[in-house]
């Protein structure tokens, strides 16, 4: 693999496992994106692009996250390096389909 390819391997990857990571707490608090985005003061949609594992964050919106998920910043990235690629996705799908169930009963 080139080194380029395996940047952009990696920057995707760790957009997807902090993607997951955030779904994975609003899932412990017992949230959905609705609310999130709520608590935030932001559209849903956008919420929902940041969960999709393709937003690039900043630490800006990495510190309104964790603000309002009352995490730090560091345990927003911290519980995602152990988790492979293809555990990432099987993650996120679970996630983004709870999620969508979510909004359908709601």
């Amino acid at each position: 693999m080139k080194d380029a390819d395996r940047t952009d391997y990696d920057k995707t990857a760790n957009r997807m496992r902090l993607a997951a990571r955030i779904a994975d707490l609003l899932v412990q608090k017992g949230w959905n994106q609705n609310q999130l985005a709520e608590a935030m003061s932001k559209r849903p949609s956008e919420i929902s692009k940041w969960l999709s594992g393709t937003h690039n964050f900043t630490l800006d919106t990495l510190t309104e996250i964790g603000l309002a998920l009352r995490v730090s910043v560091g345990e927003l990235v911290s519980d995602t390096a152990s988790m492979s690629p293809e555990e990432l996705l099987k993650e996120l799908g679970r996630h983004l389909r709870r999620g969508h169930r979510s909004k359908v009963t709601r």
